[in-house]
């Protein structure tokens, strides 16, 4: 059995995964409708959604962006 995975490193360019048979018909189902490009453009979809709910009900912190233009603190 592979080992549980608690946080990925940036580099990680792939990830397997065990799904059910209930998802995968889900997945199916999505894919079917012709929005994606394909299953990990879906799975990208999915993680961003989550991660935006995420922030709103504040489990996690919102991302601040900051400006490229260099800043003088006096």
């Amino acid at each position: 059995m592979p080992k549980l995975i608690e946080k990925l490193d940036r580099s990680t360019d792939k990830v397997w995964a065990s799904v059910d048979p209930i998802t995968i018909d889900k997945i199916n189902e999505l894919l079917e409708t012709g929005d994606f490009k394909g299953l990990s453009h879906l799975i990208r979809e999915a993680i961003n959604e989550l991660h935006k709910k995420y922030e709103i009900e504040g489990k996690l912190q919102p991302k601040v962006l900051v400006s490229r233009r260099e800043v003088t603190v006096e």
